[in-house]
């Protein structure tokens, strides 16, 4: 079996574990299930069907049943990432969905690990389409919000209320003289919002490379 590989912290600020695919020739020796079935079981599971039911009626496999569970859910995700961005909503509803895993919260020992007893699906609901914005799975508690909220900041917020927020909450105040200075950064913030530091840092130095912009020259220029 191959090493570990870990993939970095994924939108539920959680560290993911994956192994190394196969190589081509043994993954077409593999058994798959034809896509009518997988269809079946989809859509079994949106209807609420329990996985050992779907085994029964299906005959696959429930271990089977869960990996192809995960997939869908993994593909719903990157999805969701993909297509709900920059969208501006007139109102959001925001709401929990209490629910528990494995046992719940009065039953939880100290010795129980922190992802048992109570969670809460925390869901961005847009009332008038009905499209779910966001949603995070955790406990209810400052953590959770804080990845929820900033989720959803991510994806509702536009180009004027990101230079809005920086003016008023970073520089406090923008001369005339050097607005446009200002603006190009917000600019280039918000193309390159779905970077991550490191890059956007080396995108930053290379722009800057040879380039000399000396204090008298900016206070000096005209506008």
């Amino acid at each position: 079996m191959g090493q570990i590989s870990k993939s970095g912290v994924s939108r539920h600020a959680v560290q993911q574990l994956h192994y190394p695919a196969g190589p081509p020739e043994r993954q077409a020796g593999m058994n798959v299930l034809a896509k009518e079935t997988q269809i079946i079981i989809v859509k079994a599971l949106l209807e609420g069907t329990s996985i050992r039911s779907i085994d029964r009626m299906t005959g696959v496999h429930r271990d089977t049943i869960m990996r192809l569970e995960l997939l869908a859910g993994t593909s719903c995700a990157n999805l969701l990432d993909q297509k709900v961005l920059d969208i501006e909503p007139k109102r959001l509803q925001l709401d929990e969905i209490w629910t528990f895993v494995f046992k719940k919260q009065a039953r939880i020992s100290d010795e129980d690990h922190p992802s048992l007893g109570d969670q809460y699906v925390w869901v961005a609901l847009d009332p008038e389409t009905k499209l779910v914005v966001t949603h995070y799975v955790g406990k209810r508690d400052a953590a959770s919000a804080f990845y929820f909220n900033a989720d959803l900041k991510e994806r509702i917020e536009g180009f004027f209320s990101l230079l809005k927020r920086g003016v008023v909450g970073t520089s406090h105040h923008v001369s005339k003289q050097h607005l446009h200075r200002y603006l190009s950064e917000f600019d280039f913030r918000y193309n390159a919002r779905h970077v991550c530091d490191a890059d956007r840092s080396l995108m930053v130095l290379r722009q800057i490379g040879g380039k000399r912009l000396r204090y008298r020259d900016s206070i000096s220029a005209k506008s």
